[in-house]
């Protein structure tokens, strides 16, 4: 496998199999369909590896989501090396990506796990929890949650600032022209930017949302405020953000990426046909579906401007 897809295909596979785990610790217990089949589960380890599964992947993504960032980072900033350096550092990326999260999940796979019903007043619906470890800091997850999705979201938003200031300085440059060429130049610019800023957007309010849901549940547990009703709300948030989270970034691809839509439509029997062909003075290829400009000489590229 090509380095540059690696990390493309360790984020899907934990999307995918993450979400399978989600459906089932987090979403079913809560449906009153199936919610009796949860009911009164007492401590055991039977449930360990799946609700350590479900939260590991909840880590995982962000940390992706970060490095898909950087890439595209070092595609626009470092067009001449970054196939280099991420040949040389994709094994140290996805490692990184899958070891930060464990450090932090580690311990519910020696956690002992049970359901509590989550209301009260009713025993159709259940929330999977962990038992309590003497030695371990306890009723810290929402908190170490709250804070990693922050960090990652806030550096992930830098990075694609700086890309943006990447596109906006080759746009200026590409736009002191009036021919064929530079005007069909700065309109893929013009999609990439807007693609960009479509991405960011979606990565920093995903993220910030996650981040001060968690953090509302960490104040509410701190008081014990289990069965508040602002508590109630503030998980019942959890699955429709995540469905979001998860489900939205495949069509943000297919919106910001040309070569992602002409294998999404080309799936579909269907393969797009672009004929226009341009000269450009600085010559714009496209990297992860954003355009990055490249020290070789002016040559003519085709398909790329649409």
């Amino acid at each position: 496998m090509h380095p540059s897809n690696k990390s493309q295909f360790s984020s899907s596979f934990f999307d995918l199999t993450g979400y399978i785990v989600f459906l089932f610790i987090f979403k079913v217990p809560l449906t009153p369909a199936f919610g009796h089949y949860f009911a009164d589960i007492q401590p055991t380890y039977a449930w360990s590896v799946p609700y350590f599964y479900y939260t590991y992947a909840e880590y995982v993504r962000p940390t992706f989501v970060l490095a898909t960032a950087l890439n595209r980072f070092t595609a626009l900033w470092f067009p001449t090396k970054h196939e280099v350096f991420w040949k040389k550092s994709i094994r140290v990326t996805i490692t990184f990506s899958f070891g930060i999260p464990f450090l932090l999940t580690w311990q519910l796979l020696i956690s002992k796990i049970y359901t509590i019903p989550f209301n009260v007043d009713s025993d159709v619906a259940w929330s999977f929890v962990k038992k309590s470890l003497d030695w371990y800091f306890n009723n810290h997850n929402s908190l170490v949650l709250c804070v990693y999705y922050a960090i990652t979201g806030t550096v992930t938003l830098f990075i694609n600032v700086m890309c943006l200031v990447k596109l906006r300085i080759v746009k200026n440059r590409e736009s002191k022209g009036t021919d064929v060429q530079r005007i069909e130049a700065k309109k893929a610019l013009k999609r990439a930017e807007i693609g960009l800023i479509v991405v960011s957007c979606g990565d920093t309010v995903a993220m910030s949302m996650i981040a001060v849901i968690h953090l509302i549940l960490f104040i509410l547990e701190q008081q014990q405020l289990w069965y508040d009703p602002l508590y109630d709300t503030m998980y019942l948030q959890i699955p429709w953000i995540t469905d979001v989270v998860r489900f939205s970034r495949p069509f943000l691809l297919i919106f910001m990426s040309k070569s992602v839509r002409e294998l999404f439509f080309t799936s579909f029997g269907h393969a797009p046909r672009f004929e226009t062909t341009a000269t450009l003075t600085s010559p714009v290829s496209f990297v992860a579906g954003v355009p990055s400009t490249t020290s070789v000489k002016p040559q003519t590229r085709r398909a790329f401007l649409k």
